[in-house]
């Protein structure tokens, strides 16, 4: 049997196999959950996990999205070597982004932090934050991300600034807690997953429904803001890449009317009482107008003047125009990129 060696130990030719027959994939996501530990079992992860998996797979519209494979206690002993050995492989995927996902419990010792895998002892607790890092600098993936939902997770940034290491291009790491912070359960889901389903589901997405791991990081800490637990999120990257779409917060259609409704940027779209229905001077035609233009203003894509509301503005024969954002979508319009 042929075997590849690598600063792990031994990886056996049939995953060497594995690695190269999956490469054409896109998108590729690890998703490991442990509950069953002999010592302190969680309730969280393996449910984490899952959500993880059943958010990841499909974007909102039931289009694929990442090829997930899933690891967790209930039904794989997940131990140190089965765990690096599934690692490895991943991260040798040549693919759009390869995502990694831990939820369980992080140890710490003299020697450094740990992702603590069921078999886990004194010294000999799983897999490094510096093993960790070391796999994600060299994956030839072009996005790289992690996220973490364990006790000390943020000590993989620590490991970072320590080290003085600079991240490769395509990196994202995001954390639940900090260097010393804990992580915590709550009605059967991480209080830091729940937040980061919620946001991959539409908490996160722009007005076209794009979801990037900034804007990932951005809703979960608002949300956790209030709590001791605070998320951690270090980044490299020189594009925000869409991780998921979600629902469109608003019809692509209407997005794609902006340079028809605005002929130019800086155009003021003029009102009067022919918008607005409860006004005997209205027109039809008008109202359905006016109807998209307050769903582009209620995303604050478009803005009324001089009066603060789009009633106002259509009855006291105002205008409204585009927003730094709302001129950001009708350039996407104008080059057909809204899709």
């Amino acid at each position: 049997t042929f075997y590849w060696t690598d600063h792990f130990g031994l990886l056996q030719w049939s995953s060497w196999h594995k690695l190269n027959s999956y490469s054409f994939m896109k998108r590729t996501a690890l998703i490991v959950g442990i509950n069953n530990y002999a010592e302190n079992p969680l309730t969280a992860p393996e449910n984490d996990a899952r959500e993880m998996e059943r958010v990841l797979k499909n974007h909102a519209n039931g289009s694929r999205n990442f090829d997930c494979e899933l690891l967790i206690s209930g039904v794989n002993r997940v131990h140190q070597d089965r765990l690096k050995e599934k690692m490895l492989v991943h991260f040798k995927l040549d693919v759009e982004i390869c995502l990694f996902f831990f939820a369980g419990h992080g140890i710490s010792n003299d020697l450094g932090t740990y992702l603590l895998t069921q078999d886990g002892g004194y010294y000999d607790e799983g897999v490094s934050m510096y093993e960790l890092f070391h796999l994600a600098q060299n994956s030839p993936a072009k996005e790289v991300i992690l996220i973490l939902d364990c006790c000390m997770s943020g000590d993989i940034a620590a490991y970072i600034a320590n080290e003085r290491a600079i991240m490769r291009p395509g990196l994202t790491i995001i954390s639940s807690a900090g260097k010393d912070g804990k992580a915590v359960e709550s009605g059967g889901n991480g209080v830091f997953t729940s937040r980061l389903i919620d946001a991959l589901e539409g908490g996160a997405a722009d007005a076209m429904g794009r979801v990037s791991m900034a804007s990932v990081y951005n809703y979960v800490d608002k949300i956790l803001s209030i709590r001791e637990q605070r998320p951690v999120f270090k980044t490299h990257i020189k594009e925000m890449i869409t991780v998921r779409r979600a629902k469109p917060r608003i019809d692509l259609d209407i997005l794609k009317e902006l340079p028809d409704l605005f002929p130019s940027k800086d155009y003021n779209f003029p009102l009067d009482k022919s918008y607005e229905r409860t006004e005997e001077e209205h027109k039809e035609a008008h109202v359905k107008i006016f109807s998209k233009l307050q769903k582009l203003n209620r995303e604050s894509l478009i803005k009324p003047h001089p009066q603060e509301d789009m009633y106002f503005a259509a009855v006291e024969e105002g205008s409204c125009h585009l927003t730094p954002l709302g001129k950001y979508y009708w350039e996407m319009a104008l080059k057909e990129l809204i899709y």
